[in-house]
Protein backbone atom coordinates (compact mmCIF):
# COMPACT_ATOMS: atom_id res chain seq x y z
CA UNK A 1 0.00 0.00 0.00
CA UNK A 2 0.86 3.18 -0.25
CA UNK A 3 2.36 5.08 2.81
CA UNK A 4 1.58 8.93 3.41
CA UNK A 5 4.44 10.70 4.97
CA UNK A 6 3.75 14.07 4.94
CA UNK A 7 6.56 14.85 7.94
CA UNK A 8 9.35 12.73 5.77
CA UNK A 9 9.45 10.43 8.38
CA UNK A 10 10.63 7.77 7.02
CA UNK A 11 13.93 9.96 5.73
CA UNK A 12 14.23 10.67 9.52
CA UNK A 13 14.14 6.98 10.41
CA UNK A 14 16.83 6.16 7.94
CA UNK A 15 19.13 8.86 8.78
CA UNK A 16 18.34 7.92 12.73
CA UNK A 17 17.40 11.93 13.63
CA UNK A 18 14.56 13.00 16.14
CA UNK A 19 12.55 15.76 15.03
CA UNK A 20 9.40 17.28 15.92
CA UNK A 21 6.58 17.72 13.47
CA UNK A 22 4.81 20.90 14.47
CA UNK A 23 4.75 24.17 16.33
CA UNK A 24 2.43 22.40 18.76
CA UNK A 25 5.92 20.77 20.38
CA UNK A 26 6.04 24.10 22.12
CA UNK A 27 2.99 23.79 23.83
CA UNK A 28 4.03 21.35 26.43
CA UNK A 29 7.51 22.01 28.31
CA UNK A 30 7.41 17.84 29.07
CA UNK A 31 8.21 17.27 25.84
CA UNK A 32 11.70 18.93 26.01
CA UNK A 33 12.45 16.32 28.72
CA UNK A 34 10.64 13.55 26.42
CA UNK A 35 13.03 13.95 23.77
CA UNK A 36 15.61 13.52 26.07
CA UNK A 37 14.49 10.20 26.86
CA UNK A 38 13.83 8.85 23.59
CA UNK A 39 17.64 9.87 22.87
CA UNK A 40 18.73 7.47 25.56
CA UNK A 41 16.51 4.86 24.07
CA UNK A 42 17.64 5.24 21.02
CA UNK A 43 21.37 6.55 21.84
CA UNK A 44 22.76 6.25 18.10
CA UNK A 45 19.75 8.62 16.73
CA UNK A 46 20.65 12.61 16.74
CA UNK A 47 18.20 15.31 17.47
CA UNK A 48 17.77 17.74 14.42
CA UNK A 49 19.38 21.11 14.97
CA UNK A 50 15.76 22.90 14.92
CA UNK A 51 14.23 20.66 17.40
CA UNK A 52 17.22 21.12 19.26
CA UNK A 53 16.86 25.15 18.80
CA UNK A 54 13.28 24.92 20.07
CA UNK A 55 14.05 22.88 23.13
CA UNK A 56 16.83 25.46 24.16
CA UNK A 57 13.93 28.16 23.69
CA UNK A 58 11.90 26.80 25.82
CA UNK A 59 14.33 26.26 28.91
CA UNK A 60 15.76 30.08 28.16
CA UNK A 61 11.75 30.74 28.01
CA UNK A 62 11.17 29.36 31.86
CA UNK A 63 9.13 26.71 30.77
CA UNK A 64 10.42 24.19 32.27
CA UNK A 65 9.85 25.92 35.44
CA UNK A 66 6.28 24.97 35.26
CA UNK A 67 6.52 21.43 34.91
CA UNK A 68 5.09 19.52 38.49
CA UNK A 69 7.78 17.17 40.12
CA UNK A 70 5.64 14.50 39.29
CA UNK A 71 5.38 14.47 36.00
CA UNK A 72 9.51 15.27 35.92
CA UNK A 73 9.71 12.28 38.09
CA UNK A 74 7.72 9.85 35.79
CA UNK A 75 9.97 10.72 32.98
CA UNK A 76 13.12 10.30 34.93
CA UNK A 77 12.00 6.75 36.07
CA UNK A 78 11.52 6.01 32.42
CA UNK A 79 14.46 7.17 31.51
CA UNK A 80 16.53 4.61 34.15
CA UNK A 81 14.81 1.83 32.30
CA UNK A 82 16.32 2.90 28.86
CA UNK A 83 18.92 1.71 26.35
CA UNK A 84 21.71 4.79 27.87
CA UNK A 85 20.20 6.54 30.38
CA UNK A 86 23.46 8.81 29.90
CA UNK A 87 22.66 9.82 26.98
CA UNK A 88 19.63 11.64 28.69
CA UNK A 89 21.48 13.73 30.96
CA UNK A 90 23.77 14.71 28.13
CA UNK A 91 20.99 16.06 26.12
CA UNK A 92 20.05 17.89 29.35
CA UNK A 93 23.16 19.14 29.45
CA UNK A 94 23.04 20.53 25.80
CA UNK A 95 20.31 22.40 26.41
CA UNK A 96 21.03 24.35 29.67
CA UNK A 97 18.24 21.75 31.44
CA UNK A 98 20.17 19.98 33.57
CA UNK A 99 21.16 22.69 36.09
CA UNK A 100 17.23 23.46 36.31
CA UNK A 101 16.01 20.03 36.54
CA UNK A 102 19.33 18.57 38.16
CA UNK A 103 21.15 21.01 40.46
CA UNK A 104 22.95 18.40 42.30
CA UNK A 105 24.67 16.94 38.89
CA UNK A 106 25.37 20.48 37.21
CA UNK A 107 27.14 20.79 40.15
CA UNK A 108 29.50 17.79 39.32
CA UNK A 109 31.00 19.80 36.50
CA UNK A 110 34.38 20.87 36.33
CA UNK A 111 35.05 19.49 40.05
CA UNK A 112 38.65 17.85 39.54
CA UNK A 113 39.78 14.70 40.79
CA UNK A 114 43.11 12.51 41.32
CA UNK A 115 44.26 11.92 38.21
CA UNK A 116 45.54 8.58 39.41
CA UNK A 117 42.33 7.48 40.39
CA UNK A 118 40.33 9.40 38.26
CA UNK A 119 42.46 9.88 34.71
CA UNK A 120 38.55 10.28 32.82
CA UNK A 121 37.98 13.40 33.85
CA UNK A 122 35.47 15.52 36.56
CA UNK A 123 33.15 14.56 38.82
CA UNK A 124 30.56 14.51 35.95
CA UNK A 125 32.45 12.62 33.60
CA UNK A 126 33.15 9.89 36.21
CA UNK A 127 29.31 9.52 36.89
CA UNK A 128 27.89 9.08 33.35
CA UNK A 129 30.40 6.44 33.41
CA UNK A 130 28.90 5.04 36.59
CA UNK A 131 25.76 5.02 35.94
CA UNK A 132 26.27 3.00 32.26
CA UNK A 133 28.58 0.62 33.97
CA UNK A 134 25.32 0.05 36.37
CA UNK A 135 23.26 -0.64 33.13
CA UNK A 136 25.81 -3.16 32.65
CA UNK A 137 25.28 -4.73 35.94
CA UNK A 138 21.73 -4.28 35.60
CA UNK A 139 21.82 -6.41 32.35
CA UNK A 140 24.20 -8.98 33.65
CA UNK A 141 21.84 -9.80 36.52
CA UNK A 142 18.88 -8.75 34.99
CA UNK A 143 17.97 -6.37 37.08
CA UNK A 144 14.20 -4.60 36.60
CA UNK A 145 11.41 -2.58 37.70
CA UNK A 146 12.09 -0.44 40.64
CA UNK A 147 15.26 -2.24 42.00
CA UNK A 148 16.88 -1.50 38.28
CA UNK A 149 16.08 2.45 38.80
CA UNK A 150 17.69 2.35 42.60
CA UNK A 151 20.49 0.90 41.41
CA UNK A 152 21.10 3.51 38.39
CA UNK A 153 19.67 6.28 40.62
CA UNK A 154 22.67 5.28 43.47
CA UNK A 155 25.24 4.91 40.95
CA UNK A 156 24.96 8.17 38.95
CA UNK A 157 24.24 10.22 42.45
CA UNK A 158 26.87 8.49 44.56
CA UNK A 159 29.90 11.09 44.68
CA UNK A 160 27.43 13.99 45.64
CA UNK A 161 29.00 14.69 48.43
CA UNK A 162 32.46 15.84 46.04
CA UNK A 163 30.49 19.10 44.89
CA UNK A 164 31.16 20.96 48.42
CA UNK A 165 34.72 19.77 48.56
CA UNK A 166 36.91 22.71 49.71
CA UNK A 167 38.88 24.34 47.17
CA UNK A 168 42.09 24.28 49.15
CA UNK A 169 41.78 20.63 48.45
CA UNK A 170 40.86 20.69 44.77
CA UNK A 171 43.89 23.13 44.20
CA UNK A 172 46.92 24.06 45.71
CA UNK A 173 48.09 27.70 46.17
CA UNK A 174 49.98 27.85 42.69
CA UNK A 175 46.78 26.52 41.22
CA UNK A 176 48.07 23.03 40.29
CA UNK A 177 45.29 20.17 40.49
CA UNK A 178 45.10 17.79 43.38
CA UNK A 179 41.49 17.04 43.07
CA UNK A 180 41.53 15.08 47.05
CA UNK A 181 37.51 14.73 48.36
CA UNK A 182 38.31 13.14 51.78
CA UNK A 183 35.13 12.62 53.37
CA UNK A 184 33.18 12.77 50.34
CA UNK A 185 30.92 10.25 51.78
CA UNK A 186 30.42 11.72 55.37
CA UNK A 187 26.87 11.22 56.08
CA UNK A 188 26.80 14.92 57.31
CA UNK A 189 27.79 16.30 54.05
CA UNK A 190 26.29 13.84 51.64
CA UNK A 191 22.21 13.48 53.20
CA UNK A 192 21.50 17.37 53.05
CA UNK A 193 22.60 17.33 49.68
CA UNK A 194 20.71 14.33 48.55
CA UNK A 195 17.74 15.83 50.80
CA UNK A 196 17.23 18.85 48.57
CA UNK A 197 16.93 16.35 45.63
CA UNK A 198 14.63 14.70 47.35
CA UNK A 199 12.70 17.54 48.40
CA UNK A 200 12.51 18.52 44.54
CA UNK A 201 11.19 14.86 43.34
CA UNK A 202 8.91 12.06 44.42
CA UNK A 203 11.76 9.27 44.76
CA UNK A 204 10.40 5.83 46.19
CA UNK A 205 11.22 5.70 49.53
CA UNK A 206 13.77 2.56 48.35
CA UNK A 207 15.43 4.37 46.06
CA UNK A 208 16.34 7.08 48.66
CA UNK A 209 17.40 4.30 50.87
CA UNK A 210 19.88 3.29 48.19
CA UNK A 211 21.22 6.63 46.97
CA UNK A 212 21.74 7.50 50.29
CA UNK A 213 23.67 4.47 51.12
CA UNK A 214 25.45 4.29 47.98
CA UNK A 215 26.74 7.92 48.69
CA UNK A 216 27.61 7.32 52.04
CA UNK A 217 29.07 3.76 52.28
CA UNK A 218 30.71 3.09 49.23
CA UNK A 219 34.24 3.81 50.31
CA UNK A 220 33.97 1.48 53.32
CA UNK A 221 32.57 -1.19 50.96
CA UNK A 222 35.08 -0.73 48.89
CA UNK A 223 37.14 -1.52 51.83
CA UNK A 224 35.34 -3.69 53.27
CA UNK A 225 37.87 -6.87 52.69
CA UNK A 226 40.57 -4.92 54.80
CA UNK A 227 38.34 -4.67 57.68
CA UNK A 228 38.85 -6.40 61.28
CA UNK A 229 35.75 -8.73 62.32
CA UNK A 230 34.55 -6.72 64.78
CA UNK A 231 34.75 -3.46 62.35
CA UNK A 232 32.47 -5.38 59.87
CA UNK A 233 29.76 -6.59 62.41
CA UNK A 234 29.68 -2.70 63.29
CA UNK A 235 29.12 -1.99 60.28
CA UNK A 236 26.53 -4.17 60.28
CA UNK A 237 24.78 -3.38 62.95
CA UNK A 238 24.63 0.19 62.66
CA UNK A 239 23.32 -0.50 58.83
CA UNK A 240 20.36 -2.87 59.35
CA UNK A 241 20.19 -4.00 56.36
CA UNK A 242 17.80 -6.57 57.43
CA UNK A 243 15.10 -3.86 57.80
CA UNK A 244 15.92 -2.59 54.27
CA UNK A 245 15.53 -5.68 52.06
CA UNK A 246 18.19 -7.98 53.12
CA UNK A 247 20.52 -10.15 50.67
CA UNK A 248 18.46 -8.59 47.42
CA UNK A 249 19.73 -5.21 48.58
CA UNK A 250 22.86 -5.49 49.57
CA UNK A 251 23.25 -6.93 46.06
CA UNK A 252 22.02 -3.66 44.80
CA UNK A 253 24.66 -1.55 46.84
CA UNK A 254 27.50 -3.99 46.05
CA UNK A 255 26.73 -3.24 41.93
CA UNK A 256 26.42 0.20 42.57
CA UNK A 257 29.63 -0.07 44.11
CA UNK A 258 30.80 -2.36 41.29
CA UNK A 259 29.62 0.54 39.05
CA UNK A 260 31.86 2.88 40.93
CA UNK A 261 35.25 1.05 40.55
CA UNK A 262 34.97 0.09 37.00
CA UNK A 263 33.44 3.40 35.51
CA UNK A 264 36.32 5.04 35.41
CA UNK A 265 39.92 5.81 34.04
CA UNK A 266 43.23 5.28 36.27
CA UNK A 267 46.38 6.15 35.49
CA UNK A 268 49.28 3.63 36.46
CA UNK A 269 53.30 4.23 35.07
CA UNK A 270 52.01 7.59 33.25
CA UNK A 271 49.57 5.37 30.68
CA UNK A 272 46.02 5.83 31.10
CA UNK A 273 44.20 2.34 31.67
CA UNK A 274 40.59 0.68 32.26
CA UNK A 275 40.50 -0.83 35.63
CA UNK A 276 40.17 -4.45 35.99
CA UNK A 277 36.67 -5.87 35.60
CA UNK A 278 37.19 -7.59 39.29
CA UNK A 279 35.27 -6.91 42.98
CA UNK A 280 35.50 -9.55 45.54
CA UNK A 281 34.35 -7.18 47.64
CA UNK A 282 30.80 -7.99 46.28
CA UNK A 283 31.19 -11.78 47.08
CA UNK A 284 32.72 -10.80 50.46
CA UNK A 285 30.09 -8.42 51.58
CA UNK A 286 27.16 -11.09 50.63
CA UNK A 287 29.28 -13.59 52.48
CA UNK A 288 29.24 -11.45 54.88
CA UNK A 289 25.77 -10.54 55.60
CA UNK A 290 25.10 -14.16 55.48
CA UNK A 291 27.24 -15.28 58.38
CA UNK A 292 25.94 -12.72 60.41
CA UNK A 293 22.82 -13.56 59.97
CA UNK A 294 23.49 -17.19 60.90
CA UNK A 295 23.44 -15.85 64.58
CA UNK A 296 21.40 -16.74 67.00
CA UNK A 297 21.19 -14.79 70.34
CA UNK A 298 18.08 -16.75 71.58
CA UNK A 299 20.55 -19.16 72.54
CA UNK A 300 22.64 -16.70 74.36
CA UNK A 301 19.46 -15.42 75.86
CA UNK A 302 18.20 -18.59 77.17
CA UNK A 303 21.66 -19.80 78.57
CA UNK A 304 21.72 -16.00 80.65
CA UNK A 305 18.08 -16.76 82.06
CA UNK A 306 19.37 -20.20 83.28
CA UNK A 307 22.45 -19.10 84.61
CA UNK A 308 21.30 -15.28 86.70
CA UNK A 309 17.68 -16.34 87.14
CA UNK A 310 16.56 -12.67 85.35
CA UNK A 311 16.72 -11.36 81.79
CA UNK A 312 19.52 -9.63 80.54
CA UNK A 313 19.55 -5.90 79.59
CA UNK A 314 18.57 -4.55 75.70
CA UNK A 315 22.29 -3.26 76.11
CA UNK A 316 24.05 -6.85 77.45
CA UNK A 317 21.91 -8.30 74.54
CA UNK A 318 23.12 -6.16 71.79
CA UNK A 319 27.08 -6.60 73.50
CA UNK A 320 26.40 -10.06 73.17
CA UNK A 321 24.94 -10.44 69.64
CA UNK A 322 27.78 -8.00 69.01
CA UNK A 323 30.73 -10.53 69.80
CA UNK A 324 29.05 -13.82 68.42
CA UNK A 325 28.57 -11.87 65.20
CA UNK A 326 32.68 -11.04 65.52
CA UNK A 327 33.43 -14.43 65.74
CA UNK A 328 31.24 -15.81 62.88
CA UNK A 329 32.93 -13.12 60.73
CA UNK A 330 36.77 -14.60 61.47
CA UNK A 331 34.81 -17.60 59.04
CA UNK A 332 35.81 -15.15 56.39
CA UNK A 333 39.51 -15.10 57.35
Amino acid sequence: GQIIDPFHGQKDLQQQVLRHVSEAFGEDPLRVIRVARFAARFPGFSIAAETLELMKFMVDSGELQALKPERVWIELEKTFLENKPSRFFEVLDEIAALDLLFPELEAMKNIPQRADYHAEGDVWVHSLMVLEKAVEQANANDIQGQNRIALLAASLWHDVGKTVTPQHLLYDKQGNMLGRHPGHDNANIVIPLLEQLFSRLPFPKMVMQLIRDTATLHIRLHRITDMKPSSMARFFDENSFHNKGGEDYLQLLAMACKADLLGRLLTIEGKICEPKDDYPQFEWLLRAYKLIREVKIGEWITDYKNRHESSPSTQQIREAKRKLETEALKGLY
